[in-house]
């Protein structure tokens, strides 16, 4: 991986000292330290929540169970970009500079990624079937996880929630989603269950985040039957946004691509030894592609509407 060369590192020096101007100017510094503090309260429940499901499945399932679920999961995440589109990087721009068109260009977003969430299961159908040939239960469980995997796609209101400087939303919601999981899991431990319930709890996760998203933006909006889809839309977020799915896949293949690795292998056993560690370090990194803290520093003093 290449280290970042001095001009990129002057632009981002240079983009930090207009967002803190522009911070100052608008007297907008509380609202934007609110919802800096919200995103990352959810990024530290997140890391603990994380982590305590990963040791508790991994002394439940064992080093080669845990292993396999990691893998299967690596695979989702890391044909997560082409389900994404690349539009995680332009919705809040359209979403600022439009307010009034806002229904339509996430309505539009949601179909794009729900197509595209069908693009990625069939690709990992494909992985799967020439890396674990004649293995239909890894098959079944790729295909649990890619159709929960397709309701991140009511992700796109958290970029709303991002223009509107209103992340306590979405930290909430992510939050709940959290101790849901974390407690449907100890349970699972608990009555004894088998891996495939594990498989399906994980899938769940997924469900449970975008549907809380979706419940939030009915409460502040009550315009969740106002999203529509829009051919034209569809066409211009493209246009935008399809070369952003190369980057997407660039920094997901530098997270996940060890823990495929060691899933096609032969040895299940090192997957659920390198994987144990893996929500700790995905929780310490600071994911500026996400856009969520420096969206804050594009427009603060809109915050109504």
């Amino acid at each position: 991986m290449l280290a970042p060369g001095p001009s990129s590192l002057a632009a981002t020096v240079n983009f930090l000292r207009s967002a803190l101007r522009r911070y100052r100017r608008s007297g907008a510094g509380g609202p934007v330290a609110a919802n800096v503090a919200w995103l990352l309260l959810e990024r530290g429940v997140q890391l603990v929540t994380g982590l305590a499901v990963s040791i508790l499945l991994a002394r439940y399932l064992g080093a080669s169970q845990f292993g396999e679920l990691n893998f299967l999961i690596s695979l989702v995440a890391l044909l997560a970009p082409l389900a994404a589109l690349g539009l995680n990087h332009i919705l809040t721009k359209y979403f600022v500079e439009d307010p009034d068109n806002a229904d339509r260009a996430a309505g539009t977003a949601m179909a794009l990624r729900f197509g595209g969430g069908f693009v990625a299961i069939a690709v990992a159908q494909i992985v799967l079937l020439f890396v674990r040939p004649g293995d239909g239960w890894s098959q079944i469980f790729g295909l649990y996880l890619g159709v929960g995997a397709l309701f991140n796609a009511f992700l796109v209101i958290e970029f709303w929630f991002l223009a509107k400087v209103e992340s306590r939303f979405v930290a909430i919601a992510k939050i709940v989603g959290a101790l849901i999981s974390v407690a449907t899991k100890a349970l699972a431990v608990m009555l004894g269950a088998d891996f495939q319930v594990f498989v399906i709890l994980t899938a769940l996760d997924y469900v449970v985040v975008g549907l809380l998203l979706l419940v939030a933006y009915q409460i502040r909006t009550k315009g969740v039957a106002r999203l529509r889809a829009s051919l034209s839309t569809a066409g211009r977020q493209l246009g935008q946004s399809w070369w952003l799915i190369l980057s997407g896949l660039t920094a997901t293949v530098n997270l996940k691509i060890d823990q495929v690795m060691l899933g096609c292998d032969l040895h299940p056993n090192r997957g659920g030894s390198v994987c144990s560690c893996g929500p700790t370090l995905r929780g310490l990194v600071l994911r500026t592609r996400d856009h969520r803290v420096l969206t804050l520093c594009v427009n603060p003093s809109r915050q109504t509407g």
